[in-house]
């Protein structure tokens, strides 16, 4: 059997920002898992046109063009077609993908997984060029999938968990599929199936995902662990990871690390777990490990670090392992809001030390806030930012503001639809932390526009001035010591002839 799967183009409005290249690992581990029994392709669409981004009818088209897709699914002809949809924005170019599958040969079987379809399986089987969708995890359910369509029944479809279909004219959804228990049962992912010069030529152009996090232009991604316990009420990883933390071995990590450094001579690394160093036991036998090892690459945690899992002796062991630049999400300057609303139960007095600790190590560290959820008021949105302002200015580098996104699948979601504070116009291409989806009686959607504007307007103000006073403080402080060193030496110089 012979299997593509697809990392469809980035299609964004304008006025969301340009479009970036990421690793998609989700596909990488899909591959690896099937490659000892299939023949296994990889198109990823963004890494393989990156040549230019396009501005086609208000939008930024970045990757291969669908013509190029075209001839390249007719040239590898795939029995099975699966294609990611890593965000709600990529479902229109993912259907797009699925649609001229259909059209090259309607035999082909097209299958779509990752956050979107996982969240609202029924809604994505009704385009008609979707055959299967994938619930949650996809590495078991996938190989059990394709395993089926041997000896090909209806039966043989309704037993396996975690898939939806199509049957007749009805949609089955079956039951969902328990998380993988062992994920160092998992091969590492298929990287040998990417252009992986490619990414490394996005990063010098300006392309790569969180550049601002890479310290190398020969990068890669790893997941050293699944699942997230905590409950913020407007995260959509859930779906697809689940709630128990899973983490992989420090020894299988760093082994991963040792074979991407050997294979693709990779200097920096970007660990996109959500909860890095939730275990501070195994994060720092990972740091240990990467010591002892003395394996030369720099790394970051650009999808966040909880503040409240760390100490110094942790925080020592990430600067001595190369550690560069972490990420941290206070989220709200209002502990009302973490708590009863958004779900986080994070105290703020934990970030502040958190800084304080990164800094003391010269580790770049960043934030985030959101705002617009339901039940925040403008006065506890004024707050975040007076608190964004008073992180920065206690060494905090990066402020980010977003605007609370009800993407499906979420608490955020479920409560904005009961309470028909979604916008009418509502649509997958803007589900975007830069556009409000949400109006409620404390505030309108321009309400929400304007004071994310002015919040970033603010934050960017506070950051060049403490900047600019942190510069003439330097050529201060070097002006005093070149002063007196000169008169030591002059001192010095008096003493021995005199």
């Amino acid at each position: 059997m012979n299997v593509c799967l697809i990392n469809p183009p980035q299609i964004l409005n304008r006025s969301l920002g340009l479009p970036d290249i990421f690793q998609p690992l989700g596909l990488l581990y899909i591959a690896a898992c099937l490659e000892k029994k299939y023949c296994v392709s990889i198109i990823d669409t963004p890494s393989e046109g990156l040549q230019s981004i396009k501005k086609i009818k208000g939008q930024y088209y970045l990757g291969l063009t669908f013509e190029e897709i075209e001839k390249r699914i007719r040239g590898l002809e795939p029995d099975v077609v699966g294609i990611t949809v890593p965000f709600t924005v990529n479902l229109e170019s993912a259907i797009q993908v699925a649609s001229m599958v259909k059209l090259i040969d309607k035999k082909i079987i097209t299958i779509l997984g990752g956050i979107h379809p996982t969240a609202c399986p029924a809604e994505t089987l009704a385009f008609g060029c979707v055959d299967f969708v994938v619930i949650g995890e996809g590495e078991d359910t996938i190989q059990e999938l394709l395993r089926a369509f041997i000896n090909y029944s209806n039966e043989n479809l309704r037993n396996i968990p975690g898939i939806g279909f199509k049957y007749k004219n009805d949609i089955v959804l079956n039951s969902p599929r328990d998380s993988i228990k062992n994920v160092d049962l998992l091969p590492f992912p298929a990287r040998h199936l990417l252009p992986m010069e490619n990414y490394f030529t996005a990063m010098k152009t300006g392309l790569a995902q969180r550049k601002n996090y890479i310290y190398n232009n020969r990068w890669a991604t790893i997941i050293t662990s699944r699942g997230c316990p905590y409950n913020c009420n407007f995260c959509s990883i859930h779906g697809v990871m689940g709630r128990k933390f899973r983490p992989r071995s420090p020894e299988s990590v760093v082994d991963e690390i040792k074979h991407v450094v050997q294979e693709y001579d990779i200097r920096h690394i970007n660990f996109e777990d959500d909860n890095l160093t939730l275990d501070k036991k195994r994060a720092e036998r990972i740091f240990d490990l990467m010591i002892e090892n003395k394996i030369d690459v720099t790394w970051s945690a650009p999808n966040g670090i909880r503040a409240d899992a760390i100490d110094e002796n942790l925080v020592r062991k990430m600067k001595l392992s190369g550690c560069k630049r972490v990420f941290v999400a206070p989220e709200s300057g209002e502990m009302r809001v973490l708590a009863d609303i958004i779900g986080k139960n994070l105290d703020l007095k934990k970030v502040e030390e958190s800084i304080k600790l990164f800094r003391k190590y010269k580790i770049i560290v960043d934030g985030s806030f959101v705002i617009g959820f339901i039940g925040e008021t403008k006065k506890d949105i004024w707050k975040t930012i007076r608190y964004a302002i008073k992180l920065e200015k206690m060494g905090l580098d990066g402020v980010g503001f977003h605007i609370a996104t009800p993407y499906y699948g979420t608490r955020l979601y479920e409560e904005a639809k009961l309470k028909g504070f979604l916008r009418e116009d509502i649509s997958v291409n803007l589900f975007t932390t830069a556009e409000p989806l949400i109006k409620t009686p404390d505030w309108s959607l321009n309400d929400i526009r304007r004071l994310h504007k002015i919040a970033i307007v603010l934050v960017k103000i506070n950051y060049r001035f403490t900047k600019k006073i942190a510069y003439v403080l330097s050529i201060f402080v070097a002006v005093i010591s070149r002063f007196f060193r000169r008169v030591f030496i002059v001192r010095t110089f008096c003493i021995s002839r005199f």
